[in-house]
């Protein structure tokens, strides 16, 4: 009776106790997040460029593509000089092509381009030694110094026959600690050996063999006029 009056009046029963108070609760919990979803669509539409955000590599924390290395060139490798023979190696090859004409004789291009060069100190060493307090400069000098495997032949020239044999003397005489450098050292005189040469001037070829390979020309020395040679 109670309840058909009730439902004549419109009145329905009330829910059950509490759930109004639950389903604010729930709500209130989805809000948070569904607001910052939306919060977070609002700045992307507004401030990100079509196309996805820009990187810049000046940004910090951006990883930098590794750098090239550059290639740098090799340098040529060095050349190794000529390894001084021992004293009876350099005897024996002396002895194998003394009795050899010396244009026959093979060159060496790693010995003779250094005794090339000692030929050249040799002769100015002496040059300086015989004409040392000469009122003029003398008028003799050396020519096509040619070094092979273990002599060397050069030309001793100038306008005044008693300079050049006055050089070649003091050339002959050369020592270190009192011993002779060369283990052979022969001169003549010879014709002009270039047809542009004057016929006038003093030619003398002279082949010589140093004693030991690779000799330090500042040891070089002219022993006293009054002293054997060793």
């Amino acid at each position: 009776m109670n309840a058909e009056v009730k439902e004549a009046t419109g009145e329905l029963p009330s829910s059950t106790p509490g759930a109004p108070s639950r389903m604010r609760r729930v709500g209130g919990l989805l809000l948070a997040p569904l607001l910052a979803t939306a919060a977070v669509g609002v700045h992307w539409l507004v401030n990100v460029p079509p196309g996805g955000p820009k990187v810049s590599a000046r940004d910090q924390g951006v990883a930098k593509p590794p750098a090239a290395k550059s290639k740098k060139p090799k340098k040529p490798g060095k050349k190794r000089g000529f390894e001084a023979r021992p004293t009876g190696e350099v005897a024996a090859t002396f002895e194998r092509f003394a009795a050899t004409e010396f244009e026959s004789e093979p060159v060496k291009s790693a010995w003779a381009r250094p005794h090339q060069t000692l030929v050249n100190q040799a002769v100015a060493t002496a040059r300086s030694a015989a004409f040392e307090g000469a009122p003029e400069e003398p008028r003799v000098s050396v020519d096509d110094v040619s070094c092979r495997t273990v002599r060397c032949r050069f030309v001793l020239r100038g306008p005044f026959a008693h300079e050049v044999d006055l050089l070649g003397q003091t050339l002959s005489a050369l020592q270190i600690d009192g011993a002779a450098i060369w283990r052979h050292y022969a001169s003549e005189r010879i014709a002009p050996p270039k047809p542009d040469q004057p016929k006038g001037d003093t030619y003398l070829r002279v082949t010589v063999a140093f004693k030991e390979d690779n000799m330090d020309n500042a040891d070089f020395e002219v022993p006293d006029a009054d002293e054997p040679p060793g």
